[in-house]
């Protein structure tokens, strides 16, 4: 099961829970200010899966949940977020510049169809590489929920597929590998606004090699304009075909 889809889940139903739990003044909204997502085994698509999410009190301004995924009588996923509230910030009055960075190669970022890409290809800027990211098309999945703001889940995503085109294209991890996620985590300052110029900065962070195994644990941030507003950290594994079967077997 792949991972943003059990994000998906927690946060609606956390959204569900934000709106007794943490109430809202006129011209405020929800929005994702932490999540932090480990998978301790493998998650399938073929069995029932089931959320508990756990609301915590008194942990701050915003609204924190625990959370785990149950498959099979055991745990299979842990989660945290937290969502915030907080008024919708103001149109910037200028406009983003334009990228010229050309999209990625869909299997750099593991997609099959090119409305599903949500950053362009990495621009070396030196000491750190910076991935643009693109508005999802109308109609798609992350064009939908608040007119005016980006959802946490598109900015997850993005992330995700920053750190590929890294790791892909950068780093040389082999693209016929099987790569599984370990854990990810993103952290927001602040709403952001769907016509903001938003781009992910990452710094070359090699793969370490643990016998047939890579190891990746990559940090990037989300800048808009010159300001740091979010950062990501993804966690994955590259293994041999050999030894993703021996995993599946033992799982």
């Amino acid at each position: 099961m792949p991972g943003i889809l059990l994000v998906e889940a927690a946060l609606q139903l956390a959204e569900a829970g934000a709106a007794e739990l943490l109430p809202l003044a006129p011209g405020e909204v929800h929005c994702l200010s932490e999540l932090s997502l480990r998978f301790r085994r493998w998650c399938e698509k073929d069995a029932p899966i089931q959320l508990v999410l756990v609301p915590q009190r008194g942990s701050g301004p915003g609204q924190r949940f625990l959370g785990r995924f149950e498959q099979s009588g055991a745990v299979v996923a842990t989660l945290e977020l937290e969502l915030a509230r907080a008024a919708p910030p103001p149109p910037s009055p200028v406009a983003p510049a334009p990228d010229e960075a050309a999209p990625p190669p869909l299997e750099l970022v593991h997609k099959r169809r090119a409305e599903n890409v949500l950053v362009r290809s990495l621009v070396d800027e030196g000491q750190t590489l910076r991935a643009r990211l693109v508005p999802p098309p109308p109609g798609h999945l992350f064009a939908d929920g608040h007119p005016e703001l980006l959802p946490g889940l598109y900015l997850l995503e993005s992330a995700r597929q920053a750190v590929m085109l890294g790791a892909h294209g950068v780093e040389g991890v082999p693209l016929d590998r099987p790569m599984n996620l370990i854990s990810c985590e993103l952290s927001l300052s602040r709403p952001l606004r769907r016509d903001e110029g938003l781009s992910w900065r990452l710094r070359r962070q090699p793969y370490a090699r643990l016998g047939e195994t890579l190891l990746g644990d990559v940090a990037c941030e989300l800048i808009s304009g010159a300001t740091r507003i979010g950062r990501a950290r993804v966690k994955a594994q590259v293994v041999t075909a050999a030894a993703y079967h021996r995993q599946r077997g033992s799982s």
